[in-house]
């Protein structure tokens, strides 16, 4: 062997050598320990069918800390046996950290299936405490027991760097499992214990990553939130049995644990002792937000007994109690809960193939409580229903009912005339449940009586245009209630509530030919994409012109222009209170147009108009209804997005604007000349763009895809300054560059209401993004900030979310397609903390893929709902870092990770996770390397996991 090393030390690029035979005995393996520092192998040494014992593997061990270039020790003695030595040569690598200019090489040790057991300790703890710089330990497969991890614990202040821990099947028993409970209180760094099987499997310790070493190295390294806010700890018991007498003394160590706000004793077998042993110290975790007792059969009475131990629970957000073994009477003992413990806000059960119970508290002593229940294939029966309806009766706070898939009885009525007697019910939800006309018709003359805010959504399949008509005139003669209803495709939507006219004599109304006892109080008719045919309009005017108070009428995504022409000609003069009207995406000829334009100004008090989408006419039609727009004197909102406006078009709706001093918001996003060159286009938009110095009150300006160029921009910038009203500002893809953007965000500066900022698919650079960090801390009211696709780098992302941290009500950040970099994601996860109220994170592509620590930052974000990080190459320790954080954030609904490198150990987590979320509407897994059968095999068993495109 000294000869072979010789050999090898003389070769200066080696990448792997193997090595294979008996003859590699723990002496041969001495003396290529003692050359290992000569040889020049960028990768692997490996050992191969060899004769090395415990002892060997040992000395190999120490290496680590005697040969800085060993980046790794990996080694197992039974069948097929095989020891690895893994180098990292060569400049920085992914396993190597460079801090200031000292690098650190990032160590591993894998000694698994090696028969260790507590005699070896000792002698290996001594090479684990002389490596600061092991970053993975793995022992799994060992016999050393509970003193080995005692040891191995001992052990864990001098482990500087360590990020995981794996001593699974380790012959360690519940005694152990204590040992671990104690070392998530006192040591701080430790983040995660997952134990399976009381210890005798899976036992992986997790840690927080530190960057306390980096920075005493590095002063201008990033800092990260760790040192200012407490760490969130969690202990996973899965699929153990917990006697009462140890999981008393579990959670006496547990209360003692400051940070513990996750607790998982998922796939057990906990019986009701345990779970009262746990429920009494529950209320001393004083951090503990979410706890999941999944999978522990305690069936109907078990829930029964847990229901009745929650008053006492003060501090949990959610409880999962999926896979229990529940039947329809358990599913009531959860809805019980509701009217048992005031602190409770949400209870969702589906006993369908998803099997889930999950249950939330409130987290904050408002005296605007609102409790929600959602019920999902229960499929109760009669004797159920009336239970049912004997409980919601008695929850003092039940605000919104949701009832999804049920295949509801004959004998709903009972369940909906109970509803009806529910003062405090504001949202009412029914979906697919099989309901008929008469059910629906039923529902409002019950609430007839019992006049309140009430909103009813109502899917079923058979919700057409044919039968919509015919439904909403019995519901407004069953119902004078009715504020608003709607139809869109197949959903129909109603809104109760007191009516100023409720009590008046039609008389006094002064309607034409109206029945004086049929007269609607209703104030909003909306029907959309219903595929509505002459017919069916017929019936809308003859509603229409019995409703004299109503404000708003929404026609978007219907038939043609020919056959609403006459309906408008004759309905719109009727409705003189009307405020507000939508045609989106309507095909009207010009005759069309000069008819509508003709109605227009005859409605006195219309102040909001949306024409979207709108197309069939030619300029002359354009013209007539610009200009009828024109003399409405009151209009305030107007939407004509994508209309294809010719340069005489153009200029007609630049004199418009002229005359239109009252709008304050204004929507003329992708209004183009249908031809021309680009150059024409912005001759033609310039004065458009002069005409909006008239708009003083303006308070949302929207124009997307104008084709503007510089010289539009900046004649757009000298009138910004003077809208000192601004709220929101949208001028995606119009070519502004870094320089154009600068003048535009110091005119920005000047309006100090401004809510919403959008500026994607421009070519906004590091100087730009540099003033607008520095101008950010003064927009106090700024909530939304989307600069998707532009041309940030890391330097001018690192300025801009700089200033992230002073802007506490921000809520959507959209940074997608920037190249942040390490630095700026590093940034963005320290003020993660700081953004108490973020809704959405989009970071789609953003030109790394170390998004470990915002993952876990993410933790912070309760209120997050909408994550994108889609297109990072992303692995599966990410999304297993996000798997641990979702149960934190409890109003999550949708996470896009399309595209990235999560395998099926990810995705298996993230099911894991989701299962326990009652908020997760999707989870987006497209283009990951997760075979067929698996996402199938998946998405079977967690419908909310999506692997298409869509």
């Amino acid at each position: 062997m000294n000869r072979l090393c010789d050999v090898l030390a003389q070769c200066p690029a080696l990448s792997s050598v193997h090595l294979s035979g008996r003859g590699i005995t723990n002496e041969v393996l001495q003396v290529l320990c003692s050359s290992l520092s000569k040889l020049r192998v960028s990768r692997q040494i490996v050992l191969a069918n060899s004769s090395l014992t415990v002892d060997g593997l040992l000395a190999l061990s120490h290496s680590l800390t005697t040969c800085s270039g060993i980046a790794g020790v990996k080694a197992r003695l039974e069948e097929p046996p095989e020891v690895c030595v893994l180098f990292e040569r060569g400049g920085e690598t992914p396993g190597e950290k460079i801090v200031g200019r000292v690098p650190l090489l990032s160590k591993k040790l894998w000694l698994t299936h090696c028969s260790l057991h507590s005699a070896h300790m000792d002698r290996l703890f001594q090479t684990i405490a002389g490596c600061p710089q092991l970053t993975l330990l793995d022992l799994s497969n060992n016999t050393f027991g509970n003193n080995g991890l005692k040891k191995l614990l001992g052990l864990l202040p001098q482990l500087s760097s360590i990020q995981e821990i794996n001593v699974s099947n380790n012959a360690v028993t519940v005694e152990g499992v204590l040992l671990l409970a104690e070392t998530l209180r006192t040591c701080a760094k430790l983040k995660v214990v997952d134990v399976s099987h009381g210890g005798e499997q899976r036992i992986i310790l997790k840690f927080h990553t530190s960057k306390s070493q980096q920075q005493v190295n590095n002063p201008e390294a990033p800092t990260t939130m760790e040192n200012d806010l407490p760490l969130f700890k969690k202990l996973s018991l899965q699929q153990s049995c917990i006697r009462p007498g140890s999981m008393e003394e579990l959670c006496r160590r547990l209360a003692q644990c400051g940070g513990l706000v996750q607790l998982d004793f998922s796939g057990g077998s906990l019986d009701r002792s345990s779970v009262e042993k746990l429920v009494k110290h529950l209320p001393g975790m004083t951090r503990l937000k979410v706890l999941n007792l999944s999978g522990n059969l305690l069936g109907d009475e078990g829930i029964r007994h847990f229901v009745n131990l929650l008053p006492d629970l003060h501090t949990l957000a959610t409880v999962s109690l999926n896979n229990n073994n529940l039947t329809q009477t358990g599913a009531l003992h959860l809805v019980r809960a509701m009217s048992v413990c005031a602190q409770l806000v949400a209870v969702e059960v589906s006993l369908g193939q998803e099997d889930r119970s999950v249950i939330q508290f409130a987290q904050s002593s408002a005296c605007d409580l609102s409790q929600s229940l959602s019920l999902r294939e229960c499929h109760f029966g009669a004797d159920h229903l009336q239970k049912l309806a004997d409980i919601l009766v008695c929850c003092p706070y039940l605000g919104k009912v949701h009832m999804c898939c049920n295949k509801l009885p004959d004998e709903l009525g009972v369940l909906l005339k109970a509803l009806s007697k529910v003062n405090t019910l504001a949202n009412l939800k029914i979906q697919n449940n099989a309901l008929t006309p008469q059910v629906i018709e039923a529902l409002l003359r019950d609430l007839h009586c019992n006049p309140r805010h009430l909103e009813i959504r109502v899917e079923e399949p058979w919700l057409k245009a044919e039968v919509t008509m015919n439904l909403i005139s019995s519901c407004l003669n069953l119902n004078p209630n009715i504020q608003h209803i709607r139809v869109e495709e197949t959903t129909l939507s109603i809104t109760l509530g007191m009516s100023d006219y409720q009590g008046k004599l039609c008389t006094e109304l002064s309607i034409p030919g109206a029945d004086p006892v049929s007269v609607y109080s209703v104030q909003s008719i909306g029907l959309v994409d219903c595929t509505l045919q002459s017919q069916q309009l017929e019936v809308l005017r003859s509603i229409c012109q019995r409703c004299p108070q109503l404000l708003e009428l929404d026609l978007s995504h219907n038939s043609s222009g020919t056959e609403l022409e006459p309906i408008l000609s004759s309905l719109l003069p009727v409705l003189q209170n009307l405020t507000k009207l939508s045609l989106d995406r309507h095909v009207m000829d010009d005759h069309a147009a000069a008819v509508l334009a003709k109605m227009l100004p005859g409605l006195p008090k219309l102040c909001i108009i949306s024409l979207s989408q709108c197309s069939g006419f030619t300029t002359v039609g354009a013209c007539h209804l610009i200009t009828a727009l024109s003399h409405c004197h009151l209009l305030e909102d107007i939407s004509l997005r994508t209309l294809q406006l010719q340069k005489e078009a153009m200029a007609c709706l630049a004199t418009g604007l002229h005359r239109m001093t009252s709008v304050k918001r204004l929507i003329l996003s992708k209004v183009t000349m249908a031809s021309g060159s680009s150059d024409k286009v912005t001759l033609a938009i310039l004065p458009m763009l002069e005409s909006l110095e008239q708009l003083r009150g303006i308070k949302v300006i929207e124009l997307d895809e104008l084709l503007m160029g510089e010289q539009g921009l900046l004649e757009l910038v000298k009138h910004v300054p003077i809208w000192t009203g601004l709220r929101r500002i949208s001028l995606c893809n119009n070519c502004i560059t870094d320089d154009t953007g600068t003048s535009l965000v110091e005119a920005l500066s000047h309006c100090m209401a401004l809510e919403e900022i959008i500026l994607s698919r421009n070519h906004l650079g590091d100087t730009s993004a540099t003033h607008l960090g520095q101008v950010l801390p003064s927009l106090t009211h700024l909530r939304v900030l989307d600069l998707q696709m532009n041309c940030l780098q890391s330097a001018g992302a690192v300025s801009l979310i700089s200033a992230f941290k002073d802007c506490r009500s921000l809520t959507d950040i959209v940074l997608s397609e920037n190249q942040l970099g390490p630095l700026g994601i590093e940034k963005l996860s320290a003020a993660l903390p700081h953004l108490c109220s973020l809704r959405k994170l989009h970071l789609v592509s953003v030109g790394t893929s170390d998004l470990s620590n915002l993952a876990s930052s993410l933790g912070n974000c309760s209120y997050a709902e909408d994550i994108s990080l889609a297109w990072n190459g992303v692995t599966d320790d990410v999304a297993v870092m996000l798997a641990e954080v979702f149960p934190l954030c409890q109003r999550l609904k949708r996470v896009d990770l399309e595209a990235n490198s999560i395998s099926v150990r990810g995705a298996k987590a993230l099911a894991a996770s989701v299962h326990c979320s009652a908020s997760v509407q999707v989870i987006r897994l497209w283009k990951n390397p997760i075979p067929r059968e698996e996402f199938q095999r998946l998405s079977e068993k967690e419908k909310r996991l999506s692997f298409s495109s869509m």
